[in-house]
């Protein structure tokens, strides 16, 4: 879907401090901006939900439900969307996206990132079709890497796929768009669009009860590698589960390649996840051995990308935000029956409020104790305009 059918907030438009340049991308599930913060002068990247299937923006560019019937779930995915920017603002990793804010505004919520130059490993792969070994394993590692600090925490990524992953220009890669918060809203309502990507998606992301956890990004990355590998694209998970008609790597990789991290890159790609690696700290080592854990010992060269050619607005990826370009709001009248949903901007209020409060206890250490702390941190929100 193009972006006239889209209704992006114009260039031009500004938000907070932030002034719209132009849309990055678009999926079922928001829209990604380029933004000038006109006060530091520094480029960001702004991440808009804008679930497409439930949401639709008005004329005075407000975001909301398409009917009454979808407020809950329309609230229930900003929550969701909120929180996954909390959680992402506490990793300071250098391969996965960072978020320096989210704040409410419009009837919806939106997430702050630096904007990175660089492309995606879908357009690098689209452009060049296979990778070599020592090029995939500079990506690869420090995604793993990365990989077992988030499900250390409990975190999944649950979108992974060439698309998600972006690249520096020094060649370093980055987890971008993180899919959690979509997986949960397309688990509880059946109106949005099922939003899992094919050939990437494990069987277990399939259905809303099917158990996902750091096996289900393992099989996601491994059929990364396949398509770096193979230049093919992966077969979709369900068509595996009964007859697994996929081509073996040692059947169609050059003789550059190492047997046993092609039937590693396999053993991820198990159909079933009982199959299948059970964290990525153990398959890091079937990969590429005990030493991929000590950056000392194996050195990853960044390989600068080439300048990528420009392309149509067709062609165009999003490099901050998920996937393929799929619906858009519809722009209609305030009068047309819409149904404004001001919760969303009391929930990232709330949540804002409750991280003030965290970082005001913190500083007080409750030394004050009791009523004199709560005094104490009710004047100092008062203070910064809560």
């Amino acid at each position: 879907m193009n972006q006239d059918t889209l209704h992006p907030l114009p260039k031009g438009y500004r938000l907070e401090e932030y002034e719209i340049v132009s849309v990055l991308g678009h999926g079922g599930f928001g829209i990604t901006y380029l933004a000038h913060d006109f006060k530091l002068g520094l480029k960001y990247a702004i991440k808009e939900y804008m679930p497409s299937d439930l949401a639709m923006r008005t004329e005075d560019d407000t975001v909301c439900p398409r009917s009454r019937a979808l407020v809950d779930d329309f609230e229930w995915g900003c929550e969701r969307f909120v929180e996954e920017a909390r959680v992402l603002a506490l990793f300071k990793h250098p391969n996965i996206v960072e978020v320096r804010r989210y704040f409410a505004a419009n009837g919806t919520a939106y997430i702050v990132m630096p904007y990175e130059e660089g492309e995606s490993l879908g357009r690098l792969l689209k452009r060049q079709g296979k990778l070599s070994p020592e090029r995939l394993r500079s990506i690869v590692v420090p995604l793993v890497n990365a990989l077992d600090s988030i499900h250390g925490e409990n975190i999944m990524h649950r979108d992974i796929k060439p698309d998600n992953i972006f690249l520096r220009r020094n060649g370093m890669p980055i987890l971008l768009d993180f899919g959690a918060a979509r997986q949960a809203l397309s688990g509880k309502t059946r109106t949005l669009t099922t939003l899992v990507s094919p050939g990437y998606a494990p069987i277990e992301q399939y259905h809303g009860d099917g158990s996902p956890g750091p096996w289900s990004d393992i099989y996601a990355l491994a059929c990364v590698m396949y398509r770096a590998v193979s230049g093919k694209m992966p077969p979709e998970a369900p068509a595996r589960i009964e007859s697994d008609d996929m081509v073996h790597l040692s059947d169609i990789a050059g003789t550059e390649w190492p047997r046993p991290l092609l039937k590693a890159i396999e053993h991820g790609m198990a159909p079933l996840r009982r199959d299948r690696p059970k964290s990525a700290c153990d398959w890091l080592v079937e990969l590429y051995g005990e030493k991929a854990h000590d950056p000392k010992a194996i050195k990853i060269e960044p390989m600068p990308i080439p300048e990528a050619p420009e392309l149509d607005d067709d062609d165009k990826v999003d490099t901050m935000s998920a996937g393929t370009p799929e619906g858009g709001g519809t722009m209609i009248s305030a009068g047309d029956g819409t149904h404004v949903s001001p919760k969303a901007d009391r929930l990232v209020e709330q949540s804002l409020r409750a991280d003030r409060i965290r970082q005001i206890r913190e500083k007080l250490g409750w030394a004050l104790g009791g009523f004199g702390a709560a005094i104490a941190i009710a004047a100092a929100l008062r203070a910064t305009g809560f």
